[in-house]
């Protein structure tokens, strides 16, 4: 009986201001990983503006439902746009002006869009649960070891 009181407690306390509890404490880790790891791949396979809108839409209602915070949103909106005036302006030095600007922005909406998700995932998910997922495909040292390592990236 007190563990299950536990458990309620600790679902009360996650739960936001309005009462509901976040999507980022109802998914699983490693449901989460396979969801951001996807986001990541079909970022590098798409290839058309339209796929990118759909595939960046994907990304924010990740954000929305994994609560990830607007501190979070506004650093990687920082990031993105340097990256795409480097990424743009070295285009448009290689290719000119008319042949470089729609690749470069493309190319830097794929980059921003394979990491974003790994972002989201990483300062949505406890460490202990980034550890437990990948403790199911690797072992636990190694799997340790990895989530120590991706912890300490700067995001």
């Amino acid at each position: 009986m007190p563990s299950a009181l536990k458990k309620s407690d600790s679902l009360n306390h996650a739960r936001d201001p309005s009462g509901r509890i976040p999507l980022a404490k109802t998914i699983p880790a490693g449901p989460k990983l396979m969801i951001c790891m996807g986001l990541s791949i079909c970022a590098f396979v798409t290839r058309t503006p339209l796929t990118l809108l759909v595939l960046l839409l994907l990304n924010a209602g990740i954000l929305i439902g994994f609560r990830s915070g607007p501190i979070t949103l506004r650093r990687e909106i920082k990031v993105f746009c340097w990256q795409i005036t480097i990424i743009t302006g070295l285009y448009v030095l290689r290719f000119g002006f008319k042949q470089g600007v729609i690749p470069g922005i493309i190319t830097s909406a794929q980059l921003f869009l394979a990491f974003f998700p790994g972002v989201i995932y990483i300062q949505t998910t406890p460490q202990s649960q980034i550890v437990m997922a990948l403790e199911k495909i690797m072992p636990y040292r190694a799997a340790f070891v990895l989530a120590m390592s991706i912890r300490f990236i700067p995001f």
